[in-house]
């Protein structure tokens, strides 16, 4: 939560952040139960549940953030602060 104002110092930007931030963690929550309700529907034995959800649920956190690393363009901080 607090990284959000230092990010930027506009009221709408921040809102926008925070909000987008909130869906985010939203949807994998979502996402969670919802991978949870099926692996525990299918998978009898309760130790191979919670390590099956535990590997599907790192390797979806790994893909997401790979992607984000690989597609989002960030500016420079030392371009951005000789623009400043």
């Amino acid at each position: 939560m607090s990284i959000v104002n230092s990010l930027t110092y506009s009221t709408q930007r921040r809102d926008q952040l925070s909000n987008s931030r909130n869906t985010f963690t939203f949807i994998a929550n979502i996402t969670v139960l919802a991978v949870a309700l099926v692996l525990f529907q299918i998978i009898t034995n309760g130790i191979e549940q919670y390590r099956f959800l535990a590997i599907i649920i790192c390797v979806i956190g790994g893909l997401s953030s790979f992607f984000y690393l690989t597609t989002i363009k960030e500016p420079y901080l030392v371009g951005e602060a000789k623009r400043l």
